[in-house]
């Protein structure tokens, strides 16, 4: 058996449960029994996730499931040896004593422990910078607590580099999905171009710099743009202009925000769009180490992105053939980009959402890194 273990909201209450389903998924399909610790709802028995067999850690009083994780997932595994033998445990984002707890557990059990790697902060993202905890902790982990004796799934280029130069067993896996739960999703397309952003921006994604190019547009152009924004409320993207309102007037009219929304509702939004945008600084160590879950989502639902190259989207992606690429990550730019976009004819945009899911279904689907996960277990 292979447990894979996280401190995500599984099954799906975050990007990293989205991982760690479709990691499941993959080595169900490669003959594997799986299971699933977490730390989704609270439950009190065995439940399953699209034929995946899981479990969460949590508990009503938010401080235990915290601070008795140790000891819960500690009871979990002994109960599972008993019918199982374990020969991998996969671990997704936790803190870091769950790392140093199951790298003892692994040792003392002789089980293969694989660190699933699928970010490095930079100081740029906390008040504090390099004294914020988050990141402090993320540095231990990366630099420290991940060794010889464990293996990494990396899910970026840089990741896997800088793990393999350290002598550490690697394998490079970027965000997937389970293809099959996207059909080909066509629609019909107007000179009209209906763009969506959806997630927290925080310090990751440049929101600003996109709405902003939106406002240098031309009025003839503007008048056929529509900006659905998921994740902040109307007050929220105003204020992103509180020193320049004069901005926010002109673009306002052209920015629906729908605030939080459940993740079944923010796919189905997503399939209304032409383009998703995204934008991402280019030289920050948080955008080389990672690999944007949303670009995946997209494509998925048959809807390309507008956005720059970060990561490793060079690797797979084709300016106008199935996304527009955003050269770098300034205003001007983006409104290049914007322009772009906006001159498309409807059948440009049905080959371009033909093209990207296509993309979706080659690169990035259950079966694409089957061969990637099979060097890294141990049978």
């Amino acid at each position: 058996m292979i447990l894979l273990i996280s401190q995500y909201k599984y099954p799906e209450g975050d990007a990293g449960s989205v991982r760690m389903h479709n990691l499941a998924l993959t080595l169900k399909q490669m003959g594997q029994d799986v299971f699933v610790i977490g730390l989704g709802k609270i439950q009190k028995e065995v439940d399953y996730y699209k034929g995946i067999p899981y479990v969460s850690l949590r508990v009503k009083n938010k401080y235990n499931s915290r601070f008795l994780f140790n000891y819960r997932l500690y009871r979990q595994i002994s109960k599972l040896r008993k019918k199982y033998t374990i020969k991998n445990i996969i671990l997704g984002t936790s803190s870091i004593d769950v790392t140093m707890f199951l790298k003892f557990i692994c040792s003392k059990y002789q089980i293969h422990l694989i660190k699933d790697v699928v970010e490095w902060y930079s100081a740029s993202q906390f008040r504090y910078r390099k004294y914020a905890f988050p990141y402090l902790a993320k540095e231990i982990e990366n630099k420290r607590l991940i060794t010889k004796k464990m293996a990494v799934i990396s899910i970026s280029s840089f990741l896997h580099t800088y793990f393999t130069q350290k002598g550490i067993q690697s394998v490079r896996i970027p965000v997937y999905m389970d293809q099959n739960e996207f059909p080909d999703y066509s629609k019909n397309y107007s000179n009209k171009l209906v763009l969506i952003y959806a997630g927290s921006p925080g310090k990751k994604d440049y929101l600003s710099v996109m709405l902003k190019a939106l406002a240098l547009l031309p009025t003839d152009l503007l008048k056929k743009i529509q900006f659905n924004v998921i994740g902040l409320t109307p007050a929220q993207i105003e204020l992103i202009f509180q020193d320049d309102l004069s901005i926010f007037s002109k673009i306002k009219d052209n920015i629906k925000a729908y605030g939080r929304l459940p993740r079944a509702a923010v796919v189905e939004k997503l399939k209304e769009a032409d383009f998703s945008v995204l934008l991402r600084s280019e030289e920050e160590r948080y955008a080389k180490a990672g690999f944007p879950t949303k670009v995946i989502e997209s494509i998925s639902v048959s809807v390309p992105v507008i956005m720059n190259f970060t990561s490793d989207l060079g690797l797979y992606f084709t300016d106008r053939k199935n996304c527009i690429q955003v050269e770098n990550d300034t205003i001007g730019k983006f409104r290049e980009a914007l322009i772009k976009a906006v001159s498309l004819s409807p059948e440009d945009k049905k080959e371009l959402a033909q093209n990207a899911k296509s993309l979706a279904e080659r690169c990035f689907n259950t079966t694409s890194y089957a061969k990637e996960l099979e060097r890294i277990i141990q049978k």
